[in-house]
């Protein structure tokens, strides 16, 4: 059962995003260590050479997602993104030149930063803290320095475990494999993004959490360092749900867009009559033979069964490439219009718009 279960997280892990193919030898250990005996090791050997095939469609169908052969400009915004997409672009010769850079993409500091409170977040992913500059600053000190305490109780573990000829081995190789592939992939990521740490940092953790699991000769100082890290944890999440509660309760309560969060919606009250009632308008209905509907993260899930709906970002943003007009790029490859919130169309296109509330429709037509 542990072998179909681990085959099955797998799967998951590399069907979400290309990181989690980046991720097999961890899956890969976790298979090794899961049993002994014959026909275990049989198991173990079939679960691998599955493994290794569904990871090798996973690069496969990754790699292809962020090729882009017909768009230079999109591909040459990719190509600045991973340390691997600009070796693509200018040759191998460059791997002495991206040594440095991978060296210093390797600290956590730009991770953590990430997580910590502030007065604004990347994409605007939570509201503004609506605590002091004093609060925020402490807030922000106590969660670097339990980051610190943890670093240290792990240096010290690794020392201790070198001394003594690294008892409970497989604990140890669990966190090297986790903590070296975490180590890795933010080499490679030249922009450390907010939804990166939210991968990264669990990693350390669980890396952590395998240190921890020390010799019992290891545990009599543990206890007190673990303790502070515990209460330090412990005040944050009070200073979250104190700053946070209120503003994410009103979204849930909302439905629809988040006011001044750009990137958010809220996870209830989807409303998806009112969202088709509004393309109605311009003549975009659900139906078969739909496609290319123009659309954005609230309006997609209306019209999710159409034939490739095509996202805001890919048209209206820095990421649109060389789409050019909007209105031009959609009466070409056949888009019955577009059906999105208004404040996300430019003025040529708003200007065209038919409005329901806060969302717009425009018809090719």
């Amino acid at each position: 059962m542990a072998h179909r279960g681990i085959v099955v997280l797998a799967t998951i892990a590399f069907s979400y995003h290309l990181k989690g193919v980046f991720y097999l030898p961890a899956f890969m250990l976790a298979l090794v260590a899961s049993g002994r005996g014959c026909d275990k090791y049989r198991l173990r050997a079939g679960a691998m050479a599955v493994l290794l095939l569904l990871a090798f469609f996973g690069y496969r169908y990754w790699s292809g997602r962020f090729d882009c052969p017909n768009d230079a400009m999109v591909a040459d915004k990719l190509g600045h993104e991973n340390v691997l997409a600009m070796l693509k672009g200018d040759g191998w010769g460059a791997v002495l030149a991206a040594v440095p850079i991978m060296i210093g993409n390797m600290s956590p500091s730009d991770y953590l930063h990430n997580i910590l409170p502030a007065h604004s977040y990347m994409s605007s992913w939570l509201p503004p803290a609506p605590d002091s500059v004093a609060v925020l600053k402490l807030w922000r000190a106590i969660t670097l320095f339990a980051w610190y305490v943890a670093a240290q109780i792990a240096a010290v573990l690794i020392f201790l475990s070198g001394r003594d000829r690294w008892p409970r081995r497989w604990p140890l190789v669990a966190a090297f494999v986790l903590a070296g592939l975490a180590t890795a992939w933010a080499a490679l990521q030249n922009n450390k993004n907010a939804y990166e740490a939210t991968v990264y940092l669990p990693v350390l953790l669980l890396a952590l959490a395998f240190l921890w699991a020390a010799p019992r000769r290891y545990r009599s100082w543990l206890a007190a360092p673990v303790l502070l890290i515990a209460s330090l944890s412990a005040l944050s999440q009070v200073l979250l749900i104190g700053s946070y509660a209120a503003p994410l309760w009103a979204t849930v309560r909302g439905g629809g867009y988040v006011a001044g969060q750009p990137y958010s919606l809220s996870p209830f009250a989807y409303p998806r009559a009112r969202i088709l009632a509004a393309g109605a308008k311009c003549g975009i209905i659900q139906r078969p033979g739909l496609k290319r509907v123009l659309i954005d993260d609230l309006t997609y899930f209306a019209y999710a069964q159409s034939a490739i709906p095509v996202h805001r970002l890919g048209m209206l943003s820095d990421w649109n490439g060389s789409a050019g007009d909007p209105m031009v790029w959609m009466r070409r490859h056949g888009s019955p219009g577009a059906v999105l919130a208004c404040a996300y169309m430019p003025p040529n296109m708003r200007a065209r718009a038919i409005a329901s509330g806060e969302i717009c429709c425009v018809s090719t037509r």
